[in-house]
């Protein structure tokens, strides 16, 4: 792999498109799951609700893929090394998880008011805390999956 100092602007150009056209793949796929799911709840008799979930997973999804895909391809030249690897895995971890539980808390409270009590800044600092953990799980399962 080239590093940073050596690649053109184009190429780093190319790869934040290339990461941005696989996060979409993946919002693509996650908005189809979820619009099954969401058929599933309006057969059920909830149709306003699923169409409010439905939308704001699909929202989420395009979002996140688009946001996650340049953060992915412009941190290419940095995952030759192990903790570009891990800045690279903790970042998409905490967009998807630490994102989602900010998109979805207004969704959360609508089903369950309850959960009022728990203020959305603890549940971004738990994501963030635990992607710290998971981080390195995943660069160890991508490792494992790409030896040869």
């Amino acid at each position: 792999m080239t590093s940073v100092s050596t690649r053109s602007p184009e190429e780093r150009r190319a790869d934040v498109r290339d990461g941005i056209r696989t996060g979409l793949r993946y919002a693509l796929g996650l908005s189809v799951i979820a619009t099954a799911a969401i058929a599933v709840g309006i057969a059920k008799g909830a149709p306003g609700q699923a169409a409010l979930v439905w939308l704001a997973a699909v929202a989420f999804y395009f979002i996140a893929g688009t946001l996650g895909g340049a953060l992915y391809g412009g941190l290419r030249p940095f995952r030759s090394k192990l903790w570009g690897r891990l800045l690279t895995a903790y970042l998409l971890l905490f967009l998807v998880y630490g994102g989602g539980s900010v998109a979805f808390y207004p969704l959360f409270v609508l089903a369950d008011p309850e959960i009022r009590r728990v203020p959305v800044l603890l549940m971004v600092g738990v994501w963030a805390a635990l992607c710290v953990v998971l981080a390195p799980v995943y660069v160890f399962l991508f490792w494992l999956r790409n030896r040869s």
